[in-house]
């Protein structure tokens, strides 16, 4: 993996991986911890749909997928779960055999980080 000789003006430059082209949108500090047995400092996060992983594109593969984001300027926790549930329904119901039963939860990043460390 490039380390760009830590030259902050990567951004919105290309990379290749795999064979495939990628822009870089953003830096993570060496010692980020996404707290996920999989990342690691140094990954790559790039869109599902970026992926060449053939398992990506099964629906059975229960690969148990995590994702970052942020809530929408004056959206809640709660709202965002309901939200994100409806999508889970919707999805068991166009696809039984593959997503009955299955389902998705929003997590706060920071409680699940560092839960209740205060300073």
């Amino acid at each position: 993996m490039p380390k760009f000789g830590s030259s902050l003006d990567v951004l919105g430059k290309s990379i290749i991986l795999d064979g495939t082209s990628f822009t870089v949108v953003g830096l993570i500090s060496a010692t980020f911890n996404l707290e996920v047995p999989s990342f690691s400092a140094g990954d790559v996060y790039a869109p599902v749909r970026q992926w060449g992983n053939t398992s990506l594109r099964n629906r059975k593969a229960a690969l148990g997928l995590h994702g970052i984001g942020r809530l929408k300027p004056g959206i809640t926790l709660e709202q965002a779960k309901v939200d994100l549930q409806a999508v889970a329904a919707n999805l068991a119901r166009a696809f039984p055999d593959a997503n009955k039963g299955t389902s998705a939860n929003i997590l706060p990043m920071k409680q699940t980080m560092v839960g209740d460390i205060q300073p």
